[in-house]
């Protein structure tokens, strides 16, 4: 195979890597709009609207390639859990907010605070650490938990198993090699 990509050249080694990359885009695209399907156990236990973070994250998913490589990109916040557990710390407050209403899902507490809300600690050391807030009609909620950080368990199932992942990479190759051949055998 060596021997193949260095008669090829760069410009059918570039060609091989956009083939193999273009497939892998497309597979990982759709694995990920499938399985942010079922990733919504917050929001529903909430009754809050989900936020669509995943969808957006197969929506924008890009691919690069050149002689020496190809590779999907994923830019999503907390999509790098499809690799392993990720904690996640908070930098620019002193806590990170985790959503207890459905209000407050999806939203920043600054967010709440131009829709109206008032923001407050609860009072007393037996529900330390809870962002309370005051609505504009006057409901008073407990919105946030408030944490240093928060540990997001692994979830592999965000992107295809390996061997699905080498099949198509695999496929793909052999097309464009065989799409090269053909175009070969044209020219003779």
């Amino acid at each position: 195979m060596r021997r193949l990509f260095a008669a090829m050249g760069p410009q059918g080694r570039h060609a091989c890597h956009h083939a193999m990359a273009y497939a892998l885009l497309v597979l990982c695209r759709s694995h990920l709009g499938r399985a942010a399907a079922s990733r919504h156990k917050t929001a529903s236990r909430l009754g809050a609207a989900p936020t669509g973070h995943l969808e957006e994250a197969a929506r924008t998913m890009l691919m690069e390639a050149d002689t020496d490589h190809g590779a999907v990109l994923v830019r999503s916040p907390g999509f790098s859990r499809a690799l392993g557990p990720l904690t996640i710390r908070a930098k620019r407050a002193r806590a990170l907010t985790i959503p207890l209403d459905r209000v407050s899902y999806g939203r920043r507490a600054a967010e709440l605070k131009r829709m109206g809300w008032t923001l407050f600690q609860a009072p007393g050391a037996a529900i330390r650490g809870i962002l309370m807030g005051k609505g504009p009609t006057g409901d008073v909620r407990a919105l946030y938990a408030l944490r240093p950080s928060v540990t997001l368990p692994h979830d592999p199932g965000l992107l295809p198993r390996l061997d699905e992942l080498a099949k198509t990479a695999r496929t793909a190759l052999a097309d464009r090699l065989q799409a090269a051949l053909r175009r070969v055998g044209k020219q003779g």
